[in-house]
Protein backbone atom coordinates (compact mmCIF):
# COMPACT_ATOMS: atom_id res chain seq x y z
CA UNK A 1 0.00 0.00 0.00
CA UNK A 2 1.27 3.43 -0.97
CA UNK A 3 -0.49 6.17 1.00
CA UNK A 4 -0.02 9.43 2.93
CA UNK A 5 1.89 11.10 0.07
CA UNK A 6 4.22 8.10 -0.26
CA UNK A 7 6.17 7.58 -3.48
CA UNK A 8 7.52 4.37 -4.98
CA UNK A 9 9.59 4.71 -8.13
CA UNK A 10 10.68 1.38 -9.60
CA UNK A 11 14.17 1.11 -11.04
CA UNK A 12 12.73 -0.69 -14.05
CA UNK A 13 11.30 2.50 -15.53
CA UNK A 14 12.47 1.24 -18.92
CA UNK A 15 10.40 -0.01 -21.84
CA UNK A 16 12.13 -3.43 -21.85
CA UNK A 17 11.68 -4.47 -18.20
CA UNK A 18 8.25 -5.42 -16.88
CA UNK A 19 6.92 -4.93 -13.34
CA UNK A 20 4.57 -7.68 -12.20
CA UNK A 21 1.67 -7.90 -9.79
CA UNK A 22 1.11 -11.65 -9.76
CA UNK A 23 3.94 -13.05 -11.89
CA UNK A 24 3.02 -16.67 -11.23
CA UNK A 25 0.88 -16.22 -8.16
CA UNK A 26 -2.67 -15.36 -7.15
CA UNK A 27 -4.47 -12.67 -5.14
CA UNK A 28 -1.75 -10.00 -4.95
CA UNK A 29 -2.85 -6.40 -4.42
CA UNK A 30 -1.43 -2.92 -4.87
CA UNK A 31 -3.23 0.07 -3.39
CA UNK A 32 -2.25 3.67 -4.18
CA UNK A 33 -4.39 5.95 -2.03
CA UNK A 34 -4.50 9.63 -1.19
CA UNK A 35 -3.30 12.91 -2.67
CA UNK A 36 0.45 12.92 -3.30
CA UNK A 37 0.67 9.11 -3.19
CA UNK A 38 2.28 7.80 -6.37
CA UNK A 39 3.71 4.69 -8.00
CA UNK A 40 5.96 5.33 -11.00
CA UNK A 41 7.12 2.39 -13.07
CA UNK A 42 7.80 1.07 -16.55
CA UNK A 43 5.54 -1.56 -18.13
CA UNK A 44 3.18 -3.29 -15.72
CA UNK A 45 1.54 -6.70 -15.95
CA UNK A 46 -1.30 -7.70 -13.65
CA UNK A 47 -1.56 -11.46 -13.61
CA UNK A 48 1.03 -12.79 -16.04
CA UNK A 49 0.19 -16.34 -14.98
CA UNK A 50 -1.91 -15.60 -11.92
CA UNK A 51 -5.51 -15.04 -10.89
CA UNK A 52 -7.30 -12.47 -8.81
CA UNK A 53 -4.50 -9.87 -8.79
CA UNK A 54 -5.60 -6.26 -8.39
CA UNK A 55 -4.54 -2.64 -8.40
CA UNK A 56 -6.65 0.05 -6.73
CA UNK A 57 -5.98 3.75 -7.32
CA UNK A 58 -8.21 5.79 -5.04
CA UNK A 59 -8.73 9.05 -3.13
CA UNK A 60 -6.37 11.02 -5.38
CA UNK A 61 -3.63 8.42 -5.90
CA UNK A 62 -1.48 8.40 -9.05
CA UNK A 63 0.04 5.51 -11.03
CA UNK A 64 2.31 6.27 -13.98
CA UNK A 65 3.46 3.43 -16.25
CA UNK A 66 4.78 3.12 -19.78
CA UNK A 67 2.26 0.43 -20.82
CA UNK A 68 0.09 -2.24 -19.23
CA UNK A 69 -1.55 -5.58 -19.74
CA UNK A 70 -3.74 -7.87 -17.67
CA UNK A 71 -4.22 -11.59 -18.04
CA UNK A 72 -1.00 -12.56 -19.78
CA UNK A 73 -1.65 -16.28 -20.26
CA UNK A 74 -4.71 -18.43 -20.84
CA UNK A 75 -4.94 -19.35 -17.15
CA UNK A 76 -4.60 -15.79 -15.86
CA UNK A 77 -8.15 -14.75 -15.02
CA UNK A 78 -10.07 -12.30 -12.85
CA UNK A 79 -7.32 -9.70 -12.61
CA UNK A 80 -8.56 -6.15 -12.16
CA UNK A 81 -7.74 -2.47 -11.95
CA UNK A 82 -10.02 -0.03 -10.15
CA UNK A 83 -9.55 3.74 -10.49
CA UNK A 84 -11.99 5.52 -8.21
CA UNK A 85 -12.62 9.05 -6.97
CA UNK A 86 -11.77 12.55 -8.25
CA UNK A 87 -8.04 13.10 -8.68
CA UNK A 88 -7.30 9.37 -8.95
CA UNK A 89 -5.33 8.80 -12.16
CA UNK A 90 -3.59 5.96 -13.95
CA UNK A 91 -1.60 7.20 -16.92
CA UNK A 92 0.27 5.14 -19.53
CA UNK A 93 2.56 6.33 -22.29
CA UNK A 94 1.63 3.24 -24.34
CA UNK A 95 -1.48 1.18 -24.72
CA UNK A 96 -3.43 -0.86 -22.18
CA UNK A 97 -4.50 -4.43 -22.96
CA UNK A 98 -7.33 -5.88 -20.87
CA UNK A 99 -7.07 -9.65 -21.37
CA UNK A 100 -3.96 -10.36 -23.42
CA UNK A 101 -4.65 -14.11 -23.39
CA UNK A 102 -6.61 -14.54 -20.16
CA UNK A 103 -10.33 -14.21 -19.51
CA UNK A 104 -12.52 -12.30 -17.08
CA UNK A 105 -10.06 -9.44 -16.53
CA UNK A 106 -11.43 -5.97 -15.99
CA UNK A 107 -10.81 -2.24 -15.76
CA UNK A 108 -13.31 -0.22 -13.71
CA UNK A 109 -13.27 3.58 -13.64
CA UNK A 110 -15.78 5.21 -11.29
CA UNK A 111 -16.64 8.28 -9.24
CA UNK A 112 -14.45 10.65 -11.29
CA UNK A 113 -11.37 8.43 -11.73
CA UNK A 114 -9.34 8.79 -14.93
CA UNK A 115 -7.25 6.41 -17.05
CA UNK A 116 -5.07 7.61 -19.92
CA UNK A 117 -3.42 5.28 -22.41
CA UNK A 118 -1.66 5.58 -25.74
CA UNK A 119 -0.16 9.01 -25.34
CA UNK A 120 2.45 7.72 -27.82
CA UNK A 121 -0.42 7.10 -30.30
CA UNK A 122 -0.51 3.37 -29.58
CA UNK A 123 -3.83 1.58 -29.21
CA UNK A 124 -5.62 -0.15 -26.37
CA UNK A 125 -7.44 -3.46 -26.52
CA UNK A 126 -10.16 -5.33 -24.65
CA UNK A 127 -9.53 -8.99 -25.43
CA UNK A 128 -6.37 -9.34 -27.50
CA UNK A 129 -5.86 -12.98 -28.49
CA UNK A 130 -8.62 -15.25 -29.76
CA UNK A 131 -8.61 -17.30 -26.55
CA UNK A 132 -9.31 -14.30 -24.31
CA UNK A 133 -12.97 -13.76 -23.42
CA UNK A 134 -15.23 -12.01 -20.90
CA UNK A 135 -12.76 -9.13 -20.42
CA UNK A 136 -14.37 -5.79 -19.66
CA UNK A 137 -14.07 -2.07 -19.17
CA UNK A 138 -16.65 -0.17 -17.13
CA UNK A 139 -16.65 3.63 -17.05
CA UNK A 140 -19.41 5.11 -14.91
CA UNK A 141 -20.35 8.19 -12.93
CA UNK A 142 -19.87 11.87 -13.86
CA UNK A 143 -16.27 12.94 -14.40
CA UNK A 144 -14.93 9.42 -15.03
CA UNK A 145 -12.79 9.07 -18.16
CA UNK A 146 -10.97 6.45 -20.22
CA UNK A 147 -8.72 7.93 -22.90
CA UNK A 148 -7.76 4.77 -24.79
CA UNK A 149 -5.17 6.13 -27.23
CA UNK A 150 -5.18 6.13 -31.02
CA UNK A 151 -7.90 3.47 -31.14
CA UNK A 152 -9.57 0.74 -29.13
CA UNK A 153 -9.78 -2.81 -30.41
CA UNK A 154 -12.63 -4.77 -28.88
CA UNK A 155 -12.74 -8.48 -29.60
CA UNK A 156 -16.30 -9.76 -29.98
CA UNK A 157 -15.75 -13.47 -29.47
CA UNK A 158 -17.77 -16.49 -28.45
CA UNK A 159 -21.12 -14.72 -28.52
CA UNK A 160 -19.99 -11.65 -26.56
CA UNK A 161 -22.22 -8.59 -26.72
CA UNK A 162 -21.05 -4.99 -26.96
CA UNK A 163 -23.50 -2.41 -25.58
Amino acid sequence: MICSSGLVSCSTFKPIATNFVGYNSDNNNVVVAGPGSAWRLGPICLGLAGRGNAMLVTNGGLVTSTSAFMGGTVGSTSNSVWVNDPGSVWTNTGGVVIGLSGSGNGLTIRHGGMVFAGRDQSSSSVGYNTNSSRNSVLVSDPGSLWFAGASVAVAILAGAILW
